[in-house]
Formats: structure tokens, C-alpha cells, sequence
């Protein structure tokens, strides 16, 4: 299959319009932007979590460029590891098939890491979860590094996974691959270390105790020694969050009493990203440029979003109107989500938003009165969140909600003019599609609507023929009634 784009398939207006002879006519109410799927249903307790930017809500589920998401979801009244793809969620099931299961983190080839219970491996009553991978409809346990517990956290498109293990006395970050012994990545002179992400080079960022008794960021690449980041100037502690391809590291660190977002760069001393003017702040993510976002407070003791481009101050996101708001992650193209207080006619409510050219959108209400939150982003512009059907706050996190699934309708149209391209009748069948598209660009609904029903039609009538196969008639016929469902035409 070729990779999936945004935006080509939405040529423009008039030269659509102008090959097609036709004309359009804007409707008064903008048509919905995203297809908005509630995928699977999870209750689900997070322990000990506190307040806006916590590893609680916003850090649910993962998504690759596919579209394929990975998490946690309630079967059969026990919280399993599922995998969610074109409208199908599967249960991944346990190591030992009983207890519970949950996906850290899924690669573009549709692998999965994460932690499973392992009952069989300690002794009744203790702690005994264990880090696999699922591949090829089978999750295999990474092992330990001699103690009794291990649990992932991330995966390459490698299939490399890093996590952290027990060892005979202390904990360390690992890479696994299902083929390989667990890798003790070891500490940087201390007695402990764990990992947060590893890129594609299997470059493995996290924090680990120092001789000195710090705890210091560190990248540890294939086949060398773990590197110590070290501080910002100022500094005495830092933990690494995320690396990206360059092996840029960001995540937070200890400086003169408060906690500062930083970027880590190879060769260079590690770059204090300071604050939005107020005490503290902390990174999430980085992306492939060094795009960095996270949480800041302001000069009035407010806490912001934050994304902090290479060689430019850090930019303040905003809000949805209240006093909050933090970003989890951020894709190729610099678009950011995260979650925000908003105001709205029920009261205040925690809304997932995407950020992009300048402009922070509430997604979290296009569908739901209550809580959203936006775990993640990919390069295609999908976002994968909660939807919170009820939630008792801290010391003890418990929520029950729905994994959400927000895709841009621009994306749905460029895939069904992608699958009409090469095809039989795929000339007149790409044809509609632009058209189609067009109007929706116009915002013509009605317009939209009649043109996807002459796509359909037309692939019913040419089904079996021309080498368009029934099963391919059947899935385009289903893409583009899925637009119309999305768009809000009548009938579907």
C-alpha cells in the first residue's frame, strides 16, 4: 500500500470545479472537520496521580501513522492490552491468560509493548508484571534482568523495546528484542536507572542515579556505554522524557530550586528551555526538528502549554478559556495536542485540543459534554484520546471513559482517492473524489453528499468488472458512506 498523505487529495477548488464544469455553492453551517470514533470502553485505576500534566489520563494510548492504536481496554471485566485498526479492536489478551494487560506503546509495523501480570513468576500476592511484545498475533515475555518484574515503555520500528527490569537487587533500564536476551543498559555510576523512549537507532533516553547519589538524563546507544547528559547550568538533577532520530533528548531538571524543561542535543551542553515566566516547567515530547512541548507556569502563576522551537523563545499555547492546559505530544508537522480547562454551559471541563498555525481548537467538544483528554498525535494528523464518563480525582485516580479516535475528514478523502487511483474505472472514480472534495472544501454540504453518493453508485455498478474486485468495490463503497456518516448527510 503507498503511504498515506494529507491535503493532495483536496486539489484545489477551481481546477476541480473547472475540469468537472460545475459550480459550488457554500452552505451557512461549516461542515464537521474530523470523524470522531469511540472505540473501546475502559474502568481503570491509576493509583496516586496528581493534577494537569500527570502520567494518569494523559498517557492512555499510543498511535502510528496507520492509524493503529494501542492501550487499555475492559474485556470481559478485567483491563487488557487491545490494538484498535479500521474499526476493529482486538484483545491481546495476557502472558498467562488470566489478570491484567495494558499497550505502552505500538510501532509502524503494528507491534506492541507493553506489561502483562505473570502470576506464575513470584510468589502469591506479590508485585509480578512482566514486559512483552506482541508481533504476528502472539505476545511474548521479554523476561527480567533477574529479578521479578519488567515492564516496557517504548518500541522502534525495529522492534526493539526499552522498559525497566528488576535485577537481583536494584532496578535498570533495558533494551529487548523477542529474539535476544534482555540488555542490562546499567546506571551511570549509581544504583538504579530507568527508561522512558528509544528512537530508531535503538538510542535509549531515561534517568539513572549517579556515583554522586544525582539522578541525572541519560542516552544510551547500541554498543556504548550510557552517557550522562548531565544538567543545565545551574542544575543538580534531570530526567530524560523522549529522544527523537537525531537523538535529541528533552524531558525535565533540578536548576536552583525549581524544575525546568530542557533539550539535550549531541555535542552540545544541555539547553535550558526556561519558562513562560513563572517558576517551573516540564516536557513531554520532542519531535523530529526538536520541537519540544510541555507544561509552563506563567507570571501569574498559570499553567500553559508550551512548545519551544530550536533557536526561538518558548511560545505560550494558551487555553481553552480557563486557567489551565498542558500539551502531551506534537507530530512532524508541529501540530500539537494536550488537554485544557475550558468553560463551558455544564461548568468547567477538561477538553482535548489540537494546536496548529497558531490557533489552540477544543476537539474534546465536538462530540461530548463532559472530559476529554488528548494522549497522542501522529503525522497524518490523527489524535487518540478519553472521553471520561466518570472520574474521582486524587489521591487515588480512578476513571471509567472511552477511548476516542478523532481523524481529519481531509484524511479519509485523500485515502479513498488513494485506493480509486490504478484501479479499473479509477480515472472516473478519482474524478468524483475531487470533486467531492472540493465541495467540502467549499463548505457545500449537500453538494458533498450528492457527489460521494455518485462515487458509490457508480463502484456498485462497476463492481466485479474492470479489475475492481467485489471486496474492493465493498470497502470503497464503505469509506466513502463512512465520510458521509461523518459529514452528517442525510440517510448516511
Amino acid at each position: 500500500m503507498r503511504q498515506r498523505i494529507v491535503a493532495p487529495a483536496a486539489v484545489s477548488l477551481c481546477a476541480a470545479l473547472t475540469f468537472a464544469g460545475l459550480s459550488v455553492t457554500a452552505t451557512a453551517a461549516e461542515l464537521p472537520k474530523y470523524q470522531i470514533l469511540q472505540f473501546c470502553h475502559m474502568s481503570h485505576w491509576f493509583g496516586p496521580v496528581v493534577g494537569p500534566g500527570s502520567s494518569g489520563l494523559d498517557s492512555v494510548y499510543s498511535i502510528n501513522d496507520a492509524g493503529e492504536v494501542t492501550g487499555s481496554c475492559t474485556f470481559s471485566g478485567e483491563w487488557h492490552a487491545m490494538i484498535y485498526s479500521r474499526g476493529v479492536t482486538r484483545d491481546l489478551g495476557t502472558l498467562e491468560g488470566v489478570g491484567w494487560s495494558w499497550g505502552a506503546d505500538i510501532n509502524g509495523s503494528g507491534q506492541v509493548a507493553g506489561g502483562s501480570a505473570a502470576p506464575s513468576t513470584v510468589p502469591p500476592g506479590e508485585y509480578g508484571d512482566r514486559a512483552f511484545i506482541y508481533s504476528g498475533g502472539q505476545m511474548t515475555d521479554l523476561g527480567t534482568l533477574g529479578g521479578r518484574y519488567s515492564t516496557a515503555k517504548a518500541i522502534n520500528d525495529a522492534g526493539q523495546v526499552t522498559g525497566d527490569a528488576e535485577t537481583a537487587t536494584d532496578q535498570h533500564a533495558f533494551r529487548a528484542t523477542p529474539d535476544q536476551p534482555m540488555e542490562d543498559l546499567g546506571t551511570l555510576g549509581g544504583v538504579e536507572s530507568g527508561a522512558a523512549d528509544i528512537n530508531a537507532a535503538g538510542q535509549v533516553t531515561g534517568s539513572s542515579r549517579t556515583a554522586s547519589g544525582w539522578t541525572h538524563a541519560f542516552r544510551a546507544a547500541p554498543g556504548q556505554p550510557m552517557e550522562d547528559l548531565g544538567v543545565p547550568a545551574g542544575g543538580s538533577s534531570s530526567w530524560g522524557r523522549a529522544i527523537n532520530d537525531a537523538g535529541q533528548v528533552t524531558g525535565v531538571a533540578w536548576v536552583m530550586g525549581n524544575l525546568h524543561a530542557f533539550r539535550a542535543t549531541p555535542g552540545q551542553p544541555m539547553e535550558d528551555l526556561g519558562t513562560l515566566g513563572g517558576a517551573d516547567s516540564g516536557a513531554y515530547a520532542i519531535s523530529g526538528s526538536g520541537q519540544v512541548v510541555g507544561i509552563s507556569h506563567t507570571a501569574t502563576g498559570a499553567s500553559h502549554a508550551f512548545r519551544a522551537t530550536p533557536g526561538q523563545p518558548m511560545e505560550d499555547l494558551g487555553t481553552l478559556g480557563g486557567t489551565w492546559s498542558y500539551a502531551t505530544n506534537i507530530n512532524a508537522a508541529g501540530q500539537v495536542v494536550g488537554t485544557s480547562e475550558a468553560i463551558t454551559p455544564s461548568g468547567f471541563q477538561s477538553h482535548a485540543f489540537l494546536y496548529d498555525n497558531g490557533v489552540m481548537v477544543d476537539i474534546g467538544k465536538l462530540a461530548f459534554d463532559g472530559n476529554t483528554f488528548a494522549n497522542d498525535i501522529n503525522d497524518v494528523g490523527q489524535v487518540v484520546g478519553l472521553h471520561v464518563v466518570r472520574w474521582t480525582g486524587p489521591p487515588d485516580e480512578w476513571f471509567e471513559g472511552d477511548a476516542v479516535l478523532w481523524t481529519p475528514i481531509s484524511l479519509l478523502f485523500s485515502r479513498l482517492l488513494d485506493d480509486v487511483t490504478g484501479v479499473g474505472p479509477g480515472k472516473s472514480l478519482a474524478q468524483k473524489v475531487r470533486i467531492a472534495t472540493a465541495y467540502y472544501d467549499a463548505n457545500d454540504g449537500p453538494a458533498t453528499c450528492a457527489m460521494l453518493r455518485a462515487f458509490g453508485n457508480e463502484v456498485k455498478a462497476q463492481s466485479g468488472k474492470k479489475k475492481l474486485s467485489r471486496d474492493l468495490a465493498q470497502q470503497l463503497m464503505n469509506d466513502a458512506r463512512t465520510i458521509r456518516v461523518a459529514i452528517g448527510c442525510k440517510g448516511g
